[in-house]
């Protein structure tokens, strides 16, 4: 999930548990925690391309160290804080414990894989859920917290537990909302496999992933024999009709590479669902997790390669990432993305092929 999301989530745990011994303190004190796992990221200067594929959401975000991190965060943060002496040991415990176990769970609904048993097992939990950005998430807790700071300004409860309730309704409807996105995830499954059954199509699995933002519209991907189907489907669709279009996964172009550890690890990060292409020198491979940077448009970029080059023994190792400089295309979020959202499939098959002519020239 992404960062402002587990802060606002911290804010709401360090209410709930410490708000009324900390007051104000207690929100900051809950966003810093929830966003400690995520400060894995400072170590990647030290490792190489290679070490950084395994390396984000492993150590911090285990139940190892749920379990054990606070049991060295609290002596030096009580050391260095006079505030954080005011909790006893079982509140402060609990706290940094239920920061760092809420954001690992948050963190397995989305679709980047979360090593929850690290050292023990390279298993990534992904449970594909929910999109790494999705406000219907993160409102309920804005919401929450906002009605408790008011009444707490105001005065307007005396009583903390009485204007923490605020906060405890918005901690509840967003884990409501959390479990309705399995109910969601059956849903669209179904729809996938009734089309895919019904255009004759033979696959050995189907994985699902929310598009970014929401958890209306959804993007399918049918594993078969040499490739893939992709398609999309919207809870909002008037049909249960899926245009599939087909994505060749190119196996031969890795025999070069087959045995390398890179190519091992790439196929472990991916969880066995990529494309590869050719390059001047090597290949690359997309990960179809998270496909291309605008749906609908397999010409775009891809929002996650990795480019092999150079001889088996003697490689260069490259991540690269879809372009974000400049933000998604007001045009295409306008005429194609947000139509497709509400079911519109006209307006989506109809603007498509123009705007994808569009940000292909941009290029």
């Amino acid at each position: 999930m992404e960062s402002v999301t587990h802060a606002v989530l911290g804010v709401s745990l360090g209410e709930l548990i410490a708000g009324k011994k900390l007051g104000y303190k207690a929100a900051l004190y809950g966003a810093m925690l929830e966003t400690i796992p995520d400060l894995d990221y400072i170590f990647f200067p030290l490792l190489t391309h290679e070490e950084q594929l395994g390396f984000h959401r492993s150590a911090t975000h285990s139940l190892l160290f749920s379990v054990v991190a606070p049991l060295i965060i609290i002596p030096i943060v009580n050391k260095l804080f006079a505030f954080a002496r005011t909790l006893d040991f079982k509140t402060h415990y609990f706290l940094i414990f239920i920061a760092f176990f809420t954001h690992i769970v948050l963190d397995c609904f989305t679709t980047y894989g979360t090593l929850v048993f690290w050292p023990f097992s390279d298993y990534q939990a992904s449970f594909d859920n929910i999109s790494i950005f999705d406000p219907m998430y993160t409102l309920p807790l804005l919401i929450g917290l906002s009605l408790t700071w008011y009444c707490r300004r105001k005065n307007l409860s005396g009583d903390h537990k009485r204007f923490q309730h605020f906060n405890a309704i918005g901690l509840t409807l967003s884990v409501v909302y959390l479990a309705s996105t399995f109910v969601v995830k059956s849903h669209v499954n179904h729809v996938f496999a009734e089309q895919l059954d019904k255009q004759q199509i033979t696959y050995s699995a189907i994985d699902s992933f929310p598009t970014i933002g929401n958890n209306i519209l959804w993007r399918g991907i049918a594993s078969v024999a040499d490739g893939y189907y992709e398609g999309l489907y919207s809870i909002f669709d008037g049909d249960h009709e899926v245009k599939w279009h087909r994505i060749a996964r190119h196996e031969e172009l890795l025999e070069k590479y087959k045995d390398t550890v890179i190519v091992q690890t790439l196929k472990w990060r991916t969880m066995g669902l990529y494309s590869v292409s050719a390059t001047e020198n090597g290949i690359a491979m997309h990960d179809l997790k998270f496909g291309n940077l605008y749906y609908g448009l397999p010409e775009t970029d891809w929002v996650y390669s990795y480019t092999v080059e150079g001889t088996p023994e003697h490689y260069s190792f490259e991540t690269k990432t879809a372009d974000y400089s400049h933000g998604i295309s007001p045009v295409y979020l306008r005429h194609v993305f947000f139509p497709r959202i509400r079911g519109d499939k006209v307006s989506f098959y109809n603007n498509l092929p123009g705007i994808g002519l569009m940000l292909t020239h941009k290029k």
